[in-house]
């Protein structure tokens, strides 16, 4: 059962085809694709939780077997395969599972909770158990409290408990029991959800000896005494899933005057005032059993099951990018039970024809093509955010840049993590030409700078930056690193010709070096970016085609750093020169560079 994502990680690049990080905004959604499977043996359901390159199950064995704990290793998602393993749990019906800071917890329907030691993950084994009458349910752990939905049965009031795991061991702190609002009725507790910042607590309620279902929301802010903040009639709530950035909060439910319903779709509710959800909208489907939410929070994947009610059950796939108004994308036909979504994968709890189940690893992502991306400037001060970074785009053959749709390129992460707002490259200027003098033609477009330090943000320093765009049906994906710094001032390299450079001392570059200028071609003005590992005299040239000089952009003595240097098409003598072909010489020392500029009327 999915309640919180676990990081976004950056994919390596292949020789030829790529996987293209799909949940991006403005890409759209292709069908999941199954790229793995492993057998887990035994008729019952199992729950499961995914962190890194690891995979925890449980199995429930109630009533035919015992409860089994497994640790499987994905890091082959076409191969996962079994590492480490539990082979009797102390206590039975597991109802949920949650992984957090080396341990994964289970929670039994008879029993009581499980601390699961997995730092080695060929040998888990129990580090703690809470024994309990009580029936939990639901399981989640935020920093150092772990988090249990209680369900009423007999004499417990059921409603959530609250464990301090910080020393390695389960240690019951606070507990809020039923009936929390002065009436007779107890609390049912199904499931829970936390808020990341372990404040706010969600707990879903079905309908119990005693009374009435609600969906509850708690402050625990104090962990030795969570309060009621309050509650929603006539819900009987399922699955809880919040979403990564607390705004949103989605529920399987079903209906609230029966014991034994089906469910009937899931409800999405606002999260803008946290201690009083307001629903924006329900999508209606019978025997929706989990839910998934993308890195995104864009898609929604909604996991059926089948009965006389549900002749077609499946993955169902939503786009929530507005979550009130979704829209189905697609489905998925299969027999299904629990899902978790990580990291691109969806993994699937899978039931087989003879009764069996099978864990099932589906991808979302695309096969691609591979992009040689170059970008300038390669460094970027967020003080400076007028003008334009320029990404040059070169593709391997059979594939032609000419047939890359320009107005789809976009920048879709920073430093491996998806954008919810990518960055469009501009309509114009754009060209085609061999930018590396290579014999391969390259794509030309720009973005403006200032939306790329608004993606950027905070971060700082070295940034890899994620490029996609559209290719005869297809996508293309690449990445390059631009240094990132905060300089409050200008330095004026060349008061003749009005142009500013950026200086940046923060760290002294390794070694010299002349940047590609951007844009180019350029009709009005152009920027060069260089770098100095040590302090001394510069000359920065242009020449004409003939090689002869005609325009001098630095020549002075200057500290080592990161420096920009603009041009605007004037000659020494103050005239605007031709269209052409020029060259750009750099000389610091030993160190000489020349490279090849266009200047378009």
């Amino acid at each position: 059962m999915q309640k919180k994502h676990c990081p976004c990680t950056i994919m390596a690049l292949t020789t030829f085809y790529l996987i293209l990080l799909l949940a991006s905004a403005g890409i759209s959604a292709g069908e999941l694709v199954k790229v793995g499977h492993l057998k887990i043996p035994g008729v019952e359901g199992f729950h499961m939780h995914v962190d890194g390159d690891y995979l925890y199950i449980v199995r429930r064995g109630y009533p035919s077997g015992p409860e089994t704990f497994s640790v499987v290793n994905i890091v082959d998602k076409s191969s996962p395969a079994i590492e480490g393993k539990i082979d009797d749990l102390p206590f039975h019906n597991a109802f949920d599972l949650w992984y957090g800071s080396g341990y994964a917890y289970t929670a039994h329907r008879f029993g009581g909770v499980t601390m699961i030691d997995v730092s080695d993950p060929a040998v888990p084994f129990v580090k703690s158990t809470a024994p309990s009458t009580y029936t939990f349910r639901g399981i989640m752990s935020i920093e150092d409290y772990l988090y249990v939905a209680d369900h009423s049965a007999g004499a417990n009031p059921g409603g959530m408990r609250i464990f301090d795991i910080s020393q390695g061991n389960l240690n019951q702190v606070g507990a809020l029991l039923g009936p929390p609002h002065g009436q007779e009725e107890g609390i049912d507790g199904r499931d829970l959800a936390i808020s990341s910042d372990g404040l706010f607590a969600y707990q879903s309620s079905g309908k119990d000896d005693w009374g009435t279902a609600r969906l509850y929301t708690y402050d625990i802010s104090d962990k030795t005494d969570p309060s009621v903040l309050s509650w929603i009639e006539n819900i009987y709530g399922g699955c809880l899933l919040i979403s990564p950035d607390d705004l949103y909060l989605y529920m399987t439910f079903q209906e609230p005057d029966d014991f034994t319903p089906p469910a009937l779709g899931v409800k999405i509710y606002s999260l803008v005032n946290r201690s009083h959800p307001a629903e924006v909208c329900t999508i209606s489907l019978t025997n929706a059993i989990r839910v998934a939410l993308d890195n995104c929070q864009k898609i929604l994947y909604i996991g059926v099951y089948e009965d006389g009610n549900q002749p077609d059950p499946g993955i169902y796939v939503f786009d929530v990018l507005d979550p009130s108004q979704p829209s189905q994308l697609y489905y998925l036909r299969g027999g299904y039970g629990d899902i978790f979504y990580c990291d691109h994968y969806l993994y699937v709890e899978e039931y087989l024809a003879n009764g069996e189940r099978e864990l099932g690893i589906y991808s979302d992502y695309e096969i691609v093509v591979e992009a040689s991306v170059d970008l300038y400037p390669h460094f970027i001060n967020k003080n400076r955010n007028r003008g334009v970074m320029a990404a040059f785009i070169e593709l391997v053959d059979p594939y032609n840049v000419r047939d890359i749709d320009r107005e789809s390129v976009k920048i879709i992460a920073v430093e491996g993590e998806d954008l919810l707002n990518p960055v469009a490259a501009n309509r114009w200027p754009w060209f085609y030409f061999d930018h590396n003098r290579n014999g391969q033609e390259e794509l030309m477009v720009v973005f403006q700078k200032r939306k790329v330090i608004e993606a950027i943000g905070s971060r700082s320093g070295c940034l890899e930056l994620t490029l996609t765009g559209d290719i005869n049906g297809r996508k293309f994906i690449g990445v390059d690193s631009v240094k990132v710094f905060d300089r409050p001032h200008p330095v004026i390299l060349s008061k003749n010709d009005n142009s500013i450079g950026e200086f940046d001392n923060t760290t002294t570059p390794l070694d010299y070096q002349l940047g590609q200028n951007y844009p180019n071609p350029f009709n009005s003005e152009t920027s060069i970016d260089y770098q100095l590992s040590q302090d001394g005299h510069v000359v920065i040239e242009i020449f004409n085609s003939r090689g002869r000089k005609i325009k001098t952009l630095v020549n002075k003595k200057q500290q080592a750093g990161f420096y920009s240097i603009h041009w605007s098409g004037i000659d020494d003598n103050g005239n605007r020169v031709v269209s052409g072909v020029y060259f750009y010489k750099m000389v610091a020392g030993s160190f000489v560079s020349t490279k090849k500029l266009i200047v378009l009327e």
